[in-house]
């Protein structure tokens, strides 16, 4: 017979009711976000995020068996009822606020790639989808023709997961021309390039992604120029478990409130933080270059000087003014396309004021992230190939000769090189399917747009031509 409040009891103040509902909500989140960080992500269980988790978890279940009991005792089935009323509106609640918030983000799987709506990519990478010969956006927000969430009868799906390689820059991304090089109609590869992403969340994208879009064999595009050393890092945030940059898994996710999960947490999107929600950094950058092409030879070192540490200015500027450097600064006035990139010349600036090396790269990060691909796919029985892309300055001689008048950028990136090899090597010996691509591109002079450090069309179409006669001779989809 169920337990009535005792004659007399004193009802419970609002307090009591307002550290169960409290505890009741925290307890199930943050035990769910111990176990998402320490099953999904393989977190130590002695890191920061999973003792966190666990110890609000610990702490919101003493409270709420604290709080339980002391309702049981002063108003019985009147504080159970309570109780599974407010479960019952929290359900609705969240129901509900799952429902409206999807009516604002994009949807599966664009909320896992960009994280924006493919107009807001378009704005933001600076290529308008309309422009003649260009490749667009499609409805995911990735440069691609439509794509459908399942293959179509009869076809089967190939999945290239990599950064901005695959979708910026060139007219036609590689992922199309791949596809068009195979030419068979049986056979399609989607585009899963996101600009600023790093290994780790080739992973996740993988795992959340390109998996269950029905790929039959998935290409992880490494890039040696800024895919190294990370150390321990996820470059996907987690709030606790609870909820996550998605494609990185949360308790959220899991529950299929990924609209909840994207409004909390996409504002923390790597690549959202590195070039805005508006584009911000590509305006920055469109400024730059204007700055630079409205300056004379004779302004360039001052120009140029502005752009490291105070303290090293009049040093940079006097070493420039010491070098011929018309070519180079013509180059900059006048890049490639008219894209232009900043990245390589605060390196190469950076560099010139230090007069010394960058550090060591390490290849443990990246084969920790790639090998867990490799198992991943493996384990679901799809074809995982490791793919090797080169960074522009090791194998197109026209970008380094270019630069070469103010620094030998071979040379500053050569840790990367090193590491890549030492990476490649270690793959393979773990049975890993690798396809280099530095041989492929040493032998096309301007396989990179300078100073832009992405593939030109004759990239792509080299890369292109390595990758579908490797499909075509693996024994994969393609054969």
């Amino acid at each position: 017979m169920t337990r009535a409040a005792p004659p007399g009891a004193v009802a419970a103040g609002p307090l009591a009711y307002a550290a169960c509902f409290v505890a009741l909500v925290a307890a199930p989140l943050f035990l769910g976000g111990f176990l998402v960080l320490r099953l999904l992500d393989r977190t130590p269980p002695g890191s920061r995020a999973a003792l966190g988790a666990l110890g609000l978890a610990g702490v919101a279940l003493v409270a709420l068996l604290g709080a339980a009991l002391r309702l049981w005792r002063a108003e019985g089935r009147r504080a159970v009822l309570a109780t599974a009323y407010f479960a019952l509106l929290a359900l609705v609640a969240l129901v509900g606020a799952e429902a409206v918030a999807s009516l604002f983000v994009p949807g599966w799987p664009a909320l896992g790639l960009h994280g924006l709506e493919p107009r807001a990519g378009t704005q933001a990478w600076g290529r308008a989808a309309s422009a003649e010969g260009v490749v667009g956006f499609n409805s995911w927000g990735q440069r691609d023709r439509e794509r459908s969430p399942r293959p179509p009868p009869g076809v089967r799906r190939i999945a290239f997961v990599g950064d901005s390689l695959l979708e910026e820059s060139s007219a036609v991304p590689v992922s199309l021309a791949t596809e068009r090089a195979l030419g068979r109609s049986d056979l399609e590869i989607v585009n899963l390039g996101v600009s600023a992403t790093q290994p780790d969340e080739y992973y996740y994208r993988t795992r959340s992604i390109a998996l269950p879009l029905g790929a039959e064999h998935c290409f992880l595009f490494l890039y040696e120029g800024n895919d190294l050393s990370q150390g321990d890092e996820i470059t996907l945030p987690s709030l606790l478990g609870v909820a996550a940059v998605y494609p990185r898994e949360s308790v959220l996710s899991l529950l299929r409130l990924r609209a909840l999960n994207h409004v909390a947490t996409n504002r923390l999107r790597p690549v959202v933080r590195i070039w805005g929600r508006a584009g911000e950094l590509h305006e920055e950058e469109q400024s730059l270059a204007l700055r630079l092409a409205r300056s004379s030879d004779a302004e360039m070192p001052d120009v140029l000087s502005s752009l490291v540490r105070r303290a090293d200015r009049e040093r940079v500027a006097r070493r420039l003014r010491r070098r011929d450097l018309a070519a180079f600064y013509a180059m900059l006035r006048q890049p490639d396309q008219g894209l232009f990139r900043s990245y390589y010349l605060y390196a190469a600036l950076k560099s010139v004021a230090s007069g010394g090396r960058r550090g060591e790269a390490t290849p443990a990060y990246a084969y920790r992230w790639v090998r867990r691909t490799r198992d991943l796919c493996r384990a679901r029985g799809v074809r995982f190939t490791l793919v090797i892309v080169p960074e522009a300055f090791q194998v197109d001689d026209r970008m380094r000769d270019l630069w070469l008048p103010l620094l030998d950028m071979r040379e500053l990136m050569a840790p990367e090189r090193a590491a890549c090899e030492e990476l490649a090597k270690t793959c393979r010996g773990d049975g890993m399917d690798v396809v280099d691509l530095h041989g492929a591109l040493a032998r096309v002079p301007g396989a990179y747009l300078n100073p832009d450090g992405h593939w030109s069309a004759s990239g792509v179409e080299a890369v292109a031509r390595v990758l579908a006669g490797h499909l075509g001779a693996s024994g994969s989809p393609a054969s």
